[in-house]
């Protein structure tokens, strides 16, 4: 089980971390405070693929460390071949599943769920990204999720800043013990960057 980080980003080249921390590239957020991206990512005010996209096109590979495109893996009209090329172009081989329609709950997480916008969509999409060659990180904020994650083979979970502290510290472990007994990876997000 390795301690990484993920660090949100809007801009490429990210800002300088610390040693063990990632960027997590989800450029539709720039225009956001960072206090609020996390929610604005769930919003229908941005498009969280058609930036990333958008912002691909004029990267060009290499990075001096390695980049997670953060991507809205349930959309449906996400054109999965158009997205591995341009990352690929852009010297970006890894994935993850930010934002997560993990954060909604309650009648909104049920209507989303009945017409397949859920937690087991994402990481799906995730697979099958990682079976095309590209490291997939499954961002999970509960037990079932991190579960569900680990039954469809991804084996790098970040754990949502949602699950950081306060009450929700005991499902952060719970999460890591999930992952432990399962031999997957924990990585951990800092929700707020500098850009």
């Amino acid at each position: 089980m390795t301690d990484l980080t993920l660090t949100l980003c809007t801009r490429l080249p990210a800002p300088a971390s610390a040693a063990g921390d990632r960027p997590l590239f989800v450029p539709a957020l720039d225009r956001f405070p960072p206090r609020l991206r996390a929610l604005m990512g769930l919003l229908p005010v941005c498009d969280i693929n058609g930036g990333l996209l958008a912002a691909l096109a004029g990267q060009r590979a290499p990075h001096p460390e390695p980049v997670v495109a953060g991507l809205f893996a349930a959309d449906p009209f996400l054109d999965a071949r158009e997205l591995a090329a341009a990352l690929r172009r852009a010297g970006i081989l890894a994935v993850a599943n930010y934002p997560t329609l993990q954060l909604l709950d309650g009648t909104t997480a049920e209507g989303l769920a009945a017409v397949g916008y859920h937690a087991q969509s994402e990481f799906a999409r995730l697979q099958a990204l990682a079976e095309d060659g590209f490291e997939a990180l499954a961002y999970v904020t509960s037990v079932q999720a991190a579960e569900a994650a680990i039954a469809c083979g991804l084996a790098s979970l970040v754990i949502h800043p949602e699950q950081g502290g306060g009450p929700a510290r005991a499902v952060a472990g719970r999460i890591a013990a999930t992952a432990g007994r399962a031999g997957a990876r924990i990585l951990h997000h800092t929700p707020i960057a500098s850009d």
